[in-house]
Order: structure tokens, then sequence, then C-alpha cells
């Protein structure tokens, strides 16, 4: 069983969310309700959130933690790599290298209880990848493509929910997934309406999310679909779990 509990009683999940301040150019103005959306998943006893937290927040937060969670830009460009956003005292983001990133995590694996990491951003499979490798934390989870943000919510919710319950990652992962492809659409409730592991970039597939010359409504959209389906599901992205193997590809 995977232990997202702490036997002395201390917080054990550490979620930490950086939509940046209201005014910034690149503001998630949903991520504070979904991060308070997984500390209810994960159990309110159990999990400390961050918002918009500098580096050192960042660190001293992991203390303990056996999960962490990273809600934010992870794509922030560095020196030729891409790597998440954290927030200075006055609001402009904080970004550092992954090796300086691995240096502030790599003693809570090594000499702490941290098991687990996921990164809930587009293109972050990269990053979760590379992270694993330089601190060797057990399992990471990163999306490999673009993600639509509704799709993400609900996998966030079934991923944390599963962990929540002693869940192992994989078969958290799995429950994840399972929420995202069992929400139906609201006009047509017995049609699925997101699929996963489809590049929502792949323009063979999916109708061009930024092409003016396609109609909104089925903008990243599956270019084939079934009766009675009016219109393809929405590519939600893909999404990989590291532990040792990349899985569910």
């Amino acid at each position: 069983m995977f232990a997202s509990t702490s036997s002395d009683g201390r917080k054990s999940v550490l979620v930490t969310a950086v939509p940046l301040p209201a005014n910034h150019r690149c503001h998630l103005k949903e991520l504070v309700a979904e991060a308070h959306e997984l500390q209810a998943a994960f159990g309110e006893q159990q999990t400390q959130v961050l918002l918009n937290p500098t580096l050192d927040m960042f660190g001293k937060g992991l203390d303990g933690k056996a999960v962490w969670w990273f809600g934010g830009h992870g794509d922030m460009p560095l020196d030729g790599e891409n790597v998440p956003a954290f927030c200075h005292a006055d609001g402009t983001p904080e970004v550092v290298t992954l090796h300086a990133l691995a240096e502030t995590v790599r003693p809570h694996v090594v000499h702490g209880c941290l098991q687990l990491i996921v990164f809930t951003g587009c293109k972050t499979l990269a990053l979760a990848k590379k992270l694993r490798e330089l601190t060797g934390v057990p399992c990471a989870v990163g999306w490999q493509t673009l993600v639509e943000d509704r799709a993400s919510r609900q996998w966030a919710l079934g991923f944390a929910t599963a962990i929540a319950a002693g869940n192992d990652p994989r078969s958290a992962f799995d429950a994840g997934c399972v929420a995202v492809t069992t929400v139906v659409e609201k006009t047509v409730p017995h049609v699925q309406r997101y699929e996963l592991f489809v590049d929502p970039e792949d323009e063979e597939l999916v109708h061009p999310i930024t092409d003016d010359r396609t109609p909104p409504h089925l903008r990243g959209r599956l270019r084939k679909f079934e009766t009675p389906a009016q219109r393809g599901r929405i590519c939600a992205g893909a999404l990989l779990e590291l532990d040792g193997l990349l899985m569910a590809s």
C-alpha cells in the first residue's frame, strides 16, 4: 500500500500551486480552486497547500512529505531547458535550473520520505523524467503534450482520491484516466467527452486549436467520430508515469 499519510500526524502531501499574480500575463486563474480541491481529495489533515511559493519556501515545505504535487507553468524557458516557475515575493516568476531544483528536492528523497512527484502542466514529462533521474524519486508523473485544463483537473482529482485511499501510484494513475474518460457530453449524455493519449497538436487526427478556419465547436476535437456523436471527442493530451519504466503510453 502506498503511504500518503504520516505516522506522526504531520502533513504528508505538499501541493504547490503557482498561478502567478492576477495582473501577470501568464496568470492561471483556476489554479487556486484546483489546489483546494486536491487538498480535499488527498485529505485536508494530510495536505499542505503553498500558493505562489518562493523556491526557499517550497524546499522547507517538502520536509516530511511523501507526495509533491506541482500545479503551474512547467515550461518556463531557462538556459535551453523548460523549468517550473516559482514566485518571488514581489510577484515576478522565479525560475531556477533543473539541477538547482534537484538539489532542493534530493535530500527529501534520500534522507526523507518523498516517493512521488506529479506535474500537471503542459509538456512536463521531460521535466518529470529529468527530475527523477537527478533525485532518484521512485515515481514521477507528467504530461507529454499540451493538456486540456478541465480534463487535467478531472484526472488530478481521480488520482488524488485513489492515493488517499491507499492505492499505489500505478493504480491511482489508472483511476485518474478512468475519471477523465467517463466524463460525458452535456448535450449527448451517453457520448464520451475526452480522449486521452492523443496529441492535441496532431493535425492529422485533431481539428487545429488555433486555426480560425475551424469552427470553434470543433477546435481541439478528433477529426473522426462515431454516430451518434455530432463531433469528435476533445483531445485531452497524453500523460505518462515513470517508475523505472514508461507506462500507460
